[in-house]
């Protein structure tokens, strides 16, 4: 389905929290296929982004956009001790303000992280959006949970309690965008301005082989505490405890620690950071992907990709609750239940009509085209 709707005359900020080149990792994904698709639309986009790490301008994003711009993020100490979050604070920025306030076309903040002044742009007739990338005082407490340093596990305490306290900026917003049918349903029982947006991601069409694969697949950032903690699970409850025969790739950005213990569990083959090529391979040729995760926050854009992308998915119930997809994938929640659903998925082929269904499916409610128009047409409806 096209959409005729011209939109070549509609301007938008966006502020994004980091540089959304290279579409790496869960967040910047959202932002950098939202681009792309808003972008495909006709829409002028000038974009707005935090600068830090590693991360470099990106001469993509130049020729997507109409604008580019680029701040340096604040990393004092002294953020850290504000009352305000330091994923906020460290985002207080006048140059964006004053570049914001030369004209008056609508703002799309990216996360909580971007939304610290929105209080500077109001006024009576200035749409201001908010995309929630996930209940970040929920995601917060997750992580302090999961967090074996002391350390981290106090700061990401203090801010999500900090988070807490500032959800005031959500009242702010004409219109705020929900990431997931479950936070939408949590987010709308306080505030009567959400709309669910589905993520956006780097998908344009399901590309599944039929048949068998060879293996089972997980994939992860590594260095990330959830994903340690699911590849701690996959192998000591699945693969030590419960003796599971069946070959399996761990694949993603790992540390040398991850890998010296992957590499002492028989069947366990250890792939680090592959490149794009390489991972879009490894998804491909799996018969199974395994998805347990311990945090359920947000949406997982690896399941959207091995949906997408991949054959039999096996989850837990926190990957998959409130997403919309319980009915493509297999749903285990303890390591018995997977290992049984995991020895009969095994033994079956992917089938056309399987096929068929993840396309019926995905193209109805995960089209970024679909948002896209959606998205253009309720910041042009707002007052």
């Amino acid at each position: 389905m096209k959409f005729t709707i011209n939109l070549s005359n509609v301007k938008l900020h966006i502020i994004s929290f980091a540089i959304p080149d290279p579409p790496n990792y869960g967040g910047v994904i959202d932002v950098y296929y939202k681009i792309k698709a808003l972008a495909n639309q006709g829409v002028k986009i000038m974009l707005h982004c935090y600068q830090y790490d590693d991360r470099q301008p990106s001469e993509k994003l130049a020729e997507i956009c109409e604008e580019v711009y680029y701040y340096k993020r604040e990393m004092s100490w002294r953020k850290a001790i504000s009352t305000t979050p330091f994923i906020m604070a460290s985002r207080n920025n006048k140059e964006l303000v004053n570049r914001l306030k030369e004209d008056n076309y609508p703002i799309l903040f990216e996360g909580m992280h971007t939304a610290v002044i929105a209080d500077q742009l109001k006024n009576n007739n200035r749409v201001l959006a908010l995309r929630m990338h996930n209940l970040e005082w929920d995601y917060y407490r997750h992580l302090a949970k999961q967090e074996s340093n002391i350390f981290k596990r106090v700061f990401y305490s203090l801010e999500s309690n900090k988070l807490k306290h500032n959800r005031s900026v959500l009242q702010e917003m004409n219109s705020v965008f929900t990431i997931s049918p479950k936070e939408h349903s949590t987010l709308s029982k306080t505030y009567n301005n959400c709309q669910y947006l589905p993520v956006f991601h780097a998908n344009n069409e399901v590309k599944i082989k039929s048949g068998k694969g060879k293996y089972i697949l997980y994939h992860g950032n590594l260095t990330v505490a959830e994903n340690k903690h699911a590849v701690n699970f996959i192998v000591s409850e699945l693969y030590q405890k419960l003796a599971l025969d069946i070959p399996i790739i761990i694949a993603g950005k790992m540390d040398q620690k991850a890998a010296e213990a992957i590499e002492t569990i028989r069947y366990v083959e250890f792939k680090p950071n592959p490149t794009s090529e390489e991972m879009d391979d490894l998804v491909a040729n799996a018969h199974i992907h395994l998805l347990p995760t311990f945090q359920s926050t947000g949406i997982k854009l690896k399941l959207i990709n091995a949906l997408y992308n991949g054959r039999f998915c096996v989850a837990n119930t926190p990957m998959v609750a409130g997403t919309g997809l319980e009915e493509l994938c297999f749903v285990a929640d303890t390591p018995q239940a997977m290992i049984d659903e995991i020895k009969t998925l095994w033994q079956q082929d992917f089938s056309d009509a399987m096929i068929e269904s993840r396309n019926q499916v995905l193209s109805k409610s995960f089209s970024n085209e679909k948002s896209a128009h959606q998205l253009i047409q309720w910041l042009s409806s707002l007052p």
